[in-house]
């Protein structure tokens, strides 16, 4: 595996456990305020809301754990790059859904999810296509033959 690779696979490992250590404050604060609002306001959520945050807080620490595992294996070549590739367009996909998609009244996502506060927005504006960004570079530098043989490090 190259250095290069393991580099930006290391910044991918970042980005999902990152966004996931996120999503644990998240969780945790929303079950909080659920719990035990303070006097005088009202969650305008409630647990079903918060499973959707559970869910992808999930999805993003076994991503992170799975990235870990292709970069501590070590095999450089096409199953990387398909593994990266594969990995990449799955997040890509649940990125748009959970955040871009609009679709009819009978749509899945709480409302909550798309406006939790100020910071989850920019959270969610950095991590989410950083992580897309950064599995695509992966694909790239995974799917490229090495240079030299000196570059070959494990």
């Amino acid at each position: 595996m190259t250095t290069a690779l393991r580099r930006i696979l290391g910044l991918v490992i970042a980005a999902y456990g990152g966004y996931a250590a996120f999503l644990l404050v998240e969780v945790l604060d929303f079950l909080a305020l659920l719990r035990a609002p303070p006097r005088g306001m009202h969650a305008t959520y409630d647990i079903v809301d918060v499973a959707f945050f559970m869910v992808e807080f999930i999805v993003c620490g076994l991503l992170a754990l799975v990235f870990l595992t292709l970069r501590l294996a070590g095999r450089p070549g096409w199953p990387l790059a398909a593994a990266c590739a594969a990995l990449t367009l799955g997040r890509a996909c649940l990125g748009w859904y959970l955040y871009l998609h609009i679709g009819s009244a009978e749509q899945i996502t709480p409302f909550i999810y798309k406006d939790a506060n100020a910071f989850s927005g920019m959270a969610r504006m950095i991590f989410v296509p950083g992580q897309v960004v950064l599995g695509v570079v992966a694909t790239v530098i995974g799917a490229r033959r090495p240079r030299s043989a000196g570059d070959q490090r494990l």
